[in-house]
């Protein structure tokens, strides 16, 4: 995602691109919190409006980032049984 940020007559216009649906990841997040830091800090800006370009404003969470997040977590808790397992000897295996 990229945040494209102008400013005219004291209005500051913060434009978010993110194809097909402008979907937001944890990364995304902080890039709009940046932007708006950095417009909130510049005294010229008296007034921020978010946008977004394509056919609509936010889809929300990214999904794909949410699975990619669940399959990280999967594979973590897998891996933490398995070396339990190893230490406790009198434990099931996974």
């Amino acid at each position: 995602m990229t945040v494209r940020c102008q400013i005219d007559n004291q209005i500051a216009h913060a434009v978010m691109n993110h194809p097909p649906v402008n979907s937001i990841t944890v990364a995304d997040t902080w890039k709009i919190h940046d932007a708006f830091k950095h417009l909130e800090e510049n005294v010229a800006v008296r007034a921020i409006i978010l946008s977004a370009e394509g056919k609509g404003f936010n889809a929300g969470i990214d999904i794909k980032e949410m699975q990619r997040r669940r399959d990280s977590a999967h594979l973590k808790s897998t891996t933490v049984r398995w070396d339990a397992h190893r230490i406790l000897p009198s434990s099931s295996p996974p």
